[in-house]
C-alpha cells in the first residue's frame, strides 16, 4: 500500500483511509509486524496508525440495495406520510446493534 499527502498530517489521515479501505469486509487482519529491526533511511519515519473500523466503517460505508416486505397497510401510510423507509430502517438497525 502507497499513499500520500501534502503535509504529515494530510498523509496521515490518508493512510487511515487508505489501511480502513484494505481492511473492509475482511473477517481477520493482518499480524502486527515488529518494526525495531527496520532500517530506516535518513529522511523516514515511523509512524504508527490506528484506525477506529467501527469509526471507519460509519463515515465510509457505502449503501447496499435490500428489499424488505411490510404490511400493505403500513406501506400506505408511509406513502401518505412521504417517510424513508430506507433512512427508518438504517435507524432500527443501529438501535438494535447498540451503534
Amino acid at each position: 500500500m502507497v499513499t500520500q499527502g501534502d503535509t504529515f498530517e494530510d498523509a496521515v489521515y490518508w493512510a487511515e483511509d487508505a489501511i480502513g479501505t484494505m481492511l473492509d469486509g475482511e473477517k481477520s487482519y493482518p499480524k502486527v509486524q515488529d518494526p525495531s529491526n527496520w532500517k530506516l533511511n535518513k529522511n523516514d519515519r515511523l509512524v504508527y496508525i490506528t484506525v477506529d473500523m467501527s469509526k471507519w466503517l460509519k463515515k465510509n460505508s457505502k449503501t447496499v440495495k435490500k428489499t424488505i416486505t411490510v404490511p400493505e397497510y403500513l406501506n400506505e401510510m408511509v406513502k401518505e406520510q412521504n417517510i424513508n423507509v430506507s433512512r427508518v430502517a438504517s435507524e432500527a438497525l443501529k438501535r438494535e446493534l447498540g451503534i
